[in-house]
């Protein structure tokens, strides 16, 4: 192992050896990368783990009479992901040992390439891939066909970007393995990756602010501090920006609680767009209007508006409207608005509002004998009428200004008494009657409501009225036995 063997650190073991022989043990915390042979000649082995509480050596066992390896410390891999990508372990039986592709998908890799080879191969002729640098050359220290080198190099890599192209030459070499892997950094810090304070600080918790941060981006970030010593640094901890905010979307229900000017909207912020919206309400007209874009209430084109204003986040709302027209069609849309704009349901809803009461009811006192009439104003966008005697409903007639109470209390006629002369004439008999009149119906109270699709409207005024009467008219009758001879 290293001398230096810091927690947190990623290390990653190579061992090649000289025969095929399967490794019989392995320090149980290793994680394998790669094992492999080319053909019965050599057996590589590669493996990694994240330091904690590292010993001075391990120990890698297996039958063989050669073998070679190193072990690398690496500062500053990720502390998840280290391992990003791994090649395909190539073999060959030529002079040349291909280094395998491998893409990265992080951002900064280090690139590294491990071969195994004879060592007198190696020793003699060895040469690294253009544009990598060599790390180790570790070799078993026997001068002989049979014995195994192991092999490193590395480079710097960029993101999506193949690895896959250089060798390990060695001339004459007649078995070679190799394997490529990319490692994940940490963070690469930029001169503007920092915000720093200057002053005198002792033991405690701290913050600095971080600004210019890309929306939707993900951050890796260390606390550090420094004095006469040096540079201290804390773990790795991550986040994720918000993406960047757009404007909301709503979108509109039915109408609910429709009075005759008065009704509730409904509406949903769907997306907030990724920030609270700050307004929110309906924009209303008894004429129908496109989807007015991204735009003021007031520049929308519809007539009216009515709006909240606070901090809004995503959910159902209502906005109650009214001073509506009477009978009247209604249409609306819903919106809401944050710091990207404006937005409007695409959907505009209608709804009818109930009639407004009947106006100048009356009831007309002695208009028929035959019924009592009844009269009134037509309400704005009304389809039935109703009235009402004495609070009983007398049925719905249709689009009409009057209606005739055939079912009031009739007329009466007082009879009163007659009287005839006895003997007074010699030629007649004088006839005479008193106490008779004509009476009108009873007197009952009216009242008559509208209604439309939607609902009924309030009552009108009240009224009384009765069925009047006719002249009185009269017929004498004198019994059969009076008759003259």
């Amino acid at each position: 192992m290293p001398a230096i063997r810091p927690d947190g650190d990623l290390y990653i073991a190579w061992v090649a050896k000289d025969d095929d022989d399967a490794f019989t043990s392995v320090p149980g915390n290793w994680v394998e990368i790669d094992v492999g042979v080319s053909g019965s000649l050599l057996r590589c082995g590669l493996w990694y783990w994240i330091g904690d509480s590292e010993p001075e050596s391990y120990t890698i066992e297996g039958d063989s009479e050669e073998w070679s390896g190193a072990i690398l410390r690496i500062s500053g891999a990720h502390a998840t992901t280290s391992i990003n990508k791994i090649g395909v372990a190539t073999t060959g039986t030529d002079a040349t040992a291909e280094i395998p592709e491998v893409t990265p998908d992080c951002d900064n890799p280090l690139l590294l390439a491990f071969a195994g080879i004879p060592w007198i191969f190696w020793n003699e002729t060895g040469q690294y891939p253009d544009g990598w640098d060599g790390l180790f050359t570790q070799n078993s220290g026997v001068a002989e066909d049979d014995s195994a080198n192991a092999i490193g190099a590395s480079k710097s890599g960029t993101k999506d970007v193949s690895s896959g192209a250089g060798t390990f030459t060695a001339s004459g070499s007649d078995a070679w393995r190799a394997i490529t892997i990319a490692i994940a950094p940490a963070m690469v810090p930029s001169t503007d990756d920092y915000s720093e304070e200057t002053d005198s600080f002792g033991v405690g918790a701290f913050e600095r602010p971080m600004t210019g941060l890309t929306p939707g981006e993900h951050y890796y970030v260390k606390a550090y501090a420094y004095n006469s010593a040096g540079y201290g640094y804390g773990g790795e901890v991550e986040f994720d920006t918000p993406a960047a905010a757009g404007p909301p979307t709503v979108t509109a229900q039915a109408a609910s609680l429709i009075e005759n000017t008065t009704a509730t909207t409904n509406g949903n912020i769907t997306d907030d767009g990724g920030e609270d919206c700050d307004k929110r309400g309906v924009v209303y007209d008894t004429e129908t209007h496109v989807d007015p874009g991204d735009v003021a209430p007031g520049a929308s084109g519809y007539a009216n508006f009515a709006e909240d204003t606070d901090g809004f986040g995503e959910g159902a709302f209502t906005k109650a409207i009214s001073s509506l027209p009477p009978g009247t069609t209604i249409y609306y849309r819903m919106y809401a608005h944050n710091s990207e704009g404006y937005d409007y349901s695409n959907t505009e809803i209608s709804f009818l509002t109930k009639p407004a009461a009947p106006t100048g009811f009356q009831a007309l006192d002695g208009y028929s004998y035959a019924y009592v009439r009844t009269v009134w104003n037509l309400s704005t966008g009304a389809t039935q009428y109703q009235v009402y005697r004495d609070g009983t409903p007398l049925g719905w007639v249709g689009i009409t200004a009057t209606f005739d109470d055939d079912g009031a209390g009739a007329p009466t006629v007082t009879p009163g008494d007659a009287d005839a002369s006895d003997g007074l004439y010699i030629d007649k008999v004088a006839l005479s009657l008193s106490g008779q009149s004509a009476n009108v119906g009873a007197t009952h109270t009216y009242k008559v409501r509208a209604r439309n699709a939607t609902g009924e409207s309030g009552d009108s005024n009240m009224d009384t009225g009765y069925r009047g009467v006719g002249a009185l008219t009269y017929q004498w009758q004198r019994s059969s036995g009076d008759e003259e001879p």
